[in-house]
C-alpha cells in the first residue's frame, strides 16, 4: 500500500505543477505571473484526485494479483504503467472528448502519463507485500 500511496502522490501533485510549467513555457510567461496560477493548480489537483480514484482501485487490484502471480518486478511495472496509461486516456476522453484536439490540450492528460510512468519505475515494488502492507506473500520452497 505504501507504494501505491508513493506512486498516486507523485502523480496527483507532480503533475498539475509540469503541465503548468509547460504552458509557462510554452507561453512565455514571466515568473511573476506564477501567482495567478495557484487557484487553478488547486483545482487541477483536487480533480485529478477525484478522477484518479478508479484507476487507482484498478492500479490496486492489478498490482495485488501481478504480486501474488509472483510476476519479476520488471514485468509489473511494465503492466501498471501500461493500465495506468490506458486509464488515464480513458478518463480524459470521457471528461472531455475533444481533449486530443490539439496538441495544447492533450498536455494534460500526458502530463500525467509521464508522471505516473516515472513514479512507478523510480519506487520499488516490495517483492511479497500486498493488500494494504499488512499481509505477507512468500513463495513456499518445497
Amino acid at each position: 500500500m505504501i507504494y501505491l500511496l508513493k506512486v498516486w502522490s507523485i502523480t496527483i501533485l507532480g503533475s498539475p505543477i509540469l503541465f503548468w510549467a509547460v504552458i509557462g513555457i510554452i507561453k512565455n510567461e514571466p515568473y511573476s505571473s506564477l501567482y495567478l496560477v495557484l487557484p487553478i493548480l488547486y483545482t487541477t489537483i483536487f480533480m485529478g484526485f477525484i478522477l484518479s480514484i478508479p484507476t487507482t482501485i484498478v492500479f490496486w487490484i492489478l498490482h495485488n494479483w501481478l504480486t501474488e502471480k509472483y510476476l519479476e518486478s520488471c514485468r509489473r511495472k511494465v503492466c501498471l504503467g501500461v493500465l495506468s496509461t490506458i486509464g488515464i486516456l480513458l478518463t480524459a476522453f470521457l471528461v472531455d472528448s475533444s481533449i486530443f484536439s490539439t496538441f495544447r490540450s492533450s498536455l494534460l492528460p500526458i502530463s500525467y502519463i509521464l508522471m505516473l510512468n516515472v513514479a512507478v519505475w523510480i519506487f520499488q515494488s516490495p517483492r511479497g507485500q500486498k493488500g494494504f502492507g499488512i499481509l505477507e506473500v512468500r513463495r513456499s520452497r518445497g
